[in-house]
């Protein structure tokens, strides 16, 4: 029997919101697991956002479990290379090389000739209904698999959403959910990171997402940062060139100022609203205060922590289902 590596990782809870459509569990089903089915060859799976670089996302691993869609997306980018380490003792330092996919024989299969890439990034999820859990890695997150799940599924592909999208939102921890039952929301504060090199805009059908960037002439906010500060164009780049390990960041806060009182159902309805829709955020990014505490983002998610096993041949896709069914079987009943 192969003997296996187990590592913990973080399985999150998203609730998928798609207005006027068939559950997402049951779109995916329809879209990639059906007979004769849009999606049942991989080579028709590929979403590449900016063609021109031939970086692609792929849905790679599919299959069902007890009525639980499960789905393994890989992120590829096109021609990477990749740094490995020499890790010996009594060396002042370690020495480097890069290798290429060319460098890398599959001996399990006889013809070389094929196609290989390296996969950069990997994130694994269960859909069952609106129910979503995901494990997602630093660089690819449940933006990414909504991104990638709007293009395939909407008009352009399997026209399947009815001119709707697919959105998704976090679901507060228990004992979020018993902090705020007791003192609701009084604040929210979302931190993000000054950029020193623009990001790419993102857009699905009119939903952009919110970037804060300083070196940026599509941010609003980046621009008004820039000058509260007094600073021309011509200064923007010299700025940035400073910034490189300052690590600094900029925090917005939502709150009520000056009244005393409770608040209105609508204006709680809004904090609370903003509170549970920071599905694109690290933890650390955003915090929720309320009358005598706060919640960070890992206190107010709702997760668990998952063992993965992974072999020589891949992840042990069989146990991360029986894992995720388990997680969303827990967690559905009072949603």
């Amino acid at each position: 029997m192969a003997v296996g590596t187990k590592k913990t990782r973080t399985a999150y809870y998203k609730q998928a919101i798609i207005k006027g459509s068939k559950p997402l569990g049951e779109l995916l089903h329809k879209a990639f697991l059906e007979e004769n089915c849009k999606f049942e060859m991989t080579e028709n799976r590929h979403f590449c956002p900016d063609p021109s670089s031939g970086d692609y996302y792929v849905l790679n691993e599919i299959s069902s479990y007890k009525g639980m869609f499960y789905g393994e997306l890989v992120y590829i980018e096109k021609n990477k290379s990749q740094t490995i380490l020499q890790v010996k003792k009594g060396v002042q330092r370690y020495k480097q090389a890069t290798v290429t996919v060319d460098d890398v024989s599959l001996s399990e299969d006889a013809i070389d000739s094929y196609q290989k890439e390296f996969v950069d990034n990997t994130l694994y999820f269960g859909v069952f209904e609106n129910h979503l859990v995901v494990i997602q890695t630093t660089s690819l997150k449940i933006n990414r698999l909504g991104e990638y799940l709007n293009h395939l599924l909407g008009a352009e592909c399997a026209d399947v959403l009815n001119d709707s999208i697919i959105l998704f939102k976090d679901r507060p921890s228990v004992e979020a959910r018993r902090q705020l039952a007791k003192k609701p929301a009084k604040q929210v504060k979302i931190s993000q990171q000054l950029l020193t090199k623009p990001d790419i805009d993102t857009e699905i059908q009119g939903f952009k997402t919110a970037n804060f960037t300083l070196d940026s002439s599509k941010s609003s906010f980046g621009l008004a940062f820039l000058k509260s500060l007094k600073l021309d164009k011509q200064l923007t780049s010299k700025i940035a060139d400073t910034l490189e390990d300052d690590n600094l960041y900029i925090d917005v806060v939502l709150r009520r100022k000056g009244r005393k009182g409770k608040i209105s159902d609508a204006g709680q309805e809004l904090i609370d609203t903003v509170a549970t829709s920071f599905v694109n955020l690290d933890d650390e990014d955003f915090e929720i205060a309320y009358e005598g505490g706060k919640l960070t983002g890992k206190d107010f998610r709702l997760h668990s922590k998952i063992r993965v096993e992974t072999f020589k041949t891949g992840i042990n896709h069989i146990q991360l289902k029986k894992d995720f069914f388990a997680f969303l079987e827990d967690n559905i009943s009072d949603s």
